[in-house]
């Protein structure tokens, strides 16, 4: 704008000046002045296109600088770029696995309200349970005082009244309660009764069977050996063991009964049933004590009754216990 002024000034002045030529009536001194604010003009211009240049070259230089920065900074923006993408790129496993973990997370406490909610429905559950335990063990302990009780009045009993069924019976009971002590105790007592009845059962079984020395003594000390016997258990060993004693003896005179009969055989008519049957029953009062005495003994009673039968339905055959008896 300053520029366009003095342009303009000077262009009024070099009019002034060439109206002042053609006009004789010019000022000398006004024309000096004229020619001296006309030299400070063009001084003045001058100065001005100086300051014009500079600023231009400042411009230039500035714009090339600019140019240079704008460069730096695409430079920048391109590092930035890659940066940014190999920085996205380490980040990327870690986003994936805080997403696994977030996803995991979010799992675990649904899991977590699922849990509390069971617990809940636990501990209420656990509450009736609890109450019906208490029951139970109401109901348990009656059940365990009348299995206790009546268990040692049967293990008290006789080993003939008691059965092994029973007895086994018992034992699967007890094992129901394996943590009660006292149910536990009469379940090893159960096992020792069942031990002791097999014992009597075998020496009673020497009673029904033919006469052996050898297994009479051994079930005799095996008796012996018993031990946690009820009064009724060991009246009725004792018992056996008297009746093994006398198994011998009675076998000696069911033996000569046998042969006594067999000489009173060879006085009458083998053909004569009733004379036979006569003298049988005459043969077996004179003998009264002695039948009395071997029907104690299981196997001689079945042998004797067997023996009086054969020996009267057919007088003419000689019964094998007979033939045994007298050696044939």
């Amino acid at each position: 704008m300053k520029r366009y002024l003095i342009i303009l000034y000077i262009l009024l002045s070099f009019s002034a000046y060439a109206s002042a030529q053609d006009t004789i009536s010019v000022n000398v001194s006004d024309l000096e002045k004229a020619l001296r604010e006309n030299k400070r003009l063009q001084a003045s211009i001058e100065a001005d296109s100086l300051t014009m240049l500079d600023a231009e070259k400042q411009r230039k230089a500035l714009e090339k600088g600019l140019i240079g920065k704008e460069k730096e900074l695409q430079k920048l923006v391109e590092k930035n770029e890659k940066l940014k993408k190999e920085v996205e790129e380490k980040i990327k496993p870690l986003k994936d696995s805080l997403e696994k973990v977030t996803s995991e997370l979010q799992a675990w406490q649904l899991k977590n309200e699922n849990i509390k909610r069971e617990l809940g429905n636990l501990a209420q559950t656990a509450t009736v349970l609890e109450e019906q335990k208490k029951d139970l063990e109401a109901v348990q302990q009656k059940v365990e005082e009348a299995l206790t009780s009546e268990g040692h009045i049967y293990l008290k009993q006789a080993f003939s009244t008691m059965s092994n069924e029973k007895l086994q019976e018992m034992m699967t009971e007890c094992d129901k309660y394996k943590i009660d002590d006292n149910i536990q105790q009469l379940k090893k007592e159960v096992e020792q009764t069942l031990a002791n009845k097999k014992c009597y059962e075998t020496a009673l079984a020497t009673l029904h069977s033919k006469y052996n020395a050898a297994s009479i003594a051994n079930a005799k000390h095996q008796l012996a050996q018993l031990t946690a016997l009820s009064d009724a258990q060991s009246v009725e060993c004792r018992q056996v063991v008297d009746l093994m004693n006398e198994y011998e003896g009675c076998q000696q005179e069911f033996e000569t009964f046998v042969r006594s009969f067999n000489k009173k055989r060879a006085g009458f008519d083998k053909t004569d049933k009733d004379a036979c049957q006569r003298s049988m029953e005459n043969h077996k009062n004179r003998n009264e004590a002695m039948v009395s005495h071997l029907k104690f003994i299981p196997y001689l009673k079945l042998a004797y009754e067997q023996y009086v039968k054969e020996a009267t339905d057919n007088p003419a055959m000689i019964p094998d216990i007979e033939k045994e008896a007298i050696g044939k």
